[in-house]
This record gives C-alpha cells, sequence and structure tokens, in this order.
C-alpha cells in the first residue's frame, strides 16, 4: 500500500513541472485601450443550429434597436457580433430591455468585458421574463414569485407593481436567467 501512495505522490510532483506551452510572456495592456476609454460593447450570439446571414442581422437590429447615436456591428464568428454603443445609456436600455429575437432565432446578449476573450463567455445562459398562470389570486403574491423562481432558473428580478395589484392580474411576472440550451419548464404543482 506505502509504495502505490509513493508512485502517486510522485507522479503528482512530476506533473506540477508540466506545462503545455514552450513560453510564457508576460504583456502589457495598452493603456489607451483601458476600459474606461472604449466605448460600452455587448456581444451577441443568435442561438440557432444553421449560419444566418450578417447583412439581414444587421438590418434587423438597426430597424428593431433603433438608436438616435451610433451602433456599429462586427461580425465575430457565425451567428456571433460585436455591438458598439457611443454612449452607456444606449447600450444599458438595449440590454436591460431584451430578450431580442431575429427571424424568431433568440440573440443571447452579454456584456464585454475587458481582458476577455471571445471563447471566454458563456453565451449558455440568458434572462427572460417568464408569466405564472393558473394560480388563485390569493396566490399572486411577490413573495411567491421569489419561491417559483428560483424552479425555473436564476431568479433576477419579480415585477414589481403595486401592492395588491398582482391579485387581479391574470399572473406573476418573473425574471430568470435560464440555460437556453436546456428545455423550459411547463408547470408545477401547487400543495
Amino acid at each position: 500500500m506505502d509504495s502505490i501512495g509513493g508512485e502517486i505522490s510522485r507522479l503528482i510532483s512530476q506533473t506540477t513541472t508540466l506545462c503545455c506551452f514552450d513560453e510564457i510572456h508576460d504583456l502589457e495592456p495598452d493603456p489607451s485601450l483601458s476600459s474606461s476609454s472604449v466605448s460600452p460593447m455587448l456581444v451577441g450570439k443568435l442561438v440557432a443550429d444553421k449560419v444566418i446571414n450578417k447583412n439581414s442581422v444587421r438590418s434587423i437590429i438597426m430597424g428593431a434597436w433603433n438608436l438616435a447615436n451610433h451602433l456599429s456591428i462586427t461580425f465575430l464568428a457565425p451567428n456571433t457580433f460585436l455591438f458598439g454603443f457611443s454612449n452607456e445609456d444606449d447600450c444599458s436600455r438595449i440590454f436591460s430591455s431584451g430578450p431580442w429575437f431575429i427571424r424568431g432565432l433568440h440573440l443571447v446578449l452579454k456584456e464585454w468585458s475587458s481582458g476577455l476573450v471571445l471563447e471566454e463567455i458563456n453565451f449558455n445562459f440568458s434572462p427572460f421574463w417568464v408569466q405564472v398562470h393558473g394560480l388563485p389570486p390569493e396566490f399572486k403574491t411577490s413573495a411567491n414569485g421569489l419561491k417559483i423562481g428560483p424552479s425555473i432558473g436564476c431568479l433576477l428580478e419579480v415585477d414589481a407593481l403595486r401592492v395588491g395589484h398582482l391579485v387581479w392580474s391574470k399572473f406573476i411576472r418573473i425574471k430568470v436567467g435560464i440555460d437556453v440550451q436546456n428545455p423550459l419548464k411547463t408547470g408545477f404543482l401547487l400543495k
């Protein structure tokens, strides 16, 4: 038994010096391209099995977002785009107004952070407003929305309507982050 433990320890010590690259460089970022000097940006990826024409995406986005200020759209990879805004307000409004759809396909938007490369961005999760129907009036509360949300996805927000207003609405609205690769839940049982 000791020989196996010794062998494992020897293998572990040998792997600590392994490296998959011959050279490691300590690079310096350009200070003129710091996150404070670069225009606000979003990265978007269409959830699709086929590649969508980038010019078609550009024309649909330009019409749907209807920005008074300049918007630049850069093609990064198939169905993946970089959206550059001339001001932070437009960027925040577009990001928070989602989800967005192009030709019936979901556009997952993520905020671009300095120091990230495209391959590091997780496009699997996206926020959605979900409607919870079929509850008796006395169960349509924000507190119950807070209980239901985590069973759907990552709870982000419960629609904050006036006190008592939820009782008379047809549903509760909950904003959740959902894994776009998994099927949506169709319901739950009420005890």
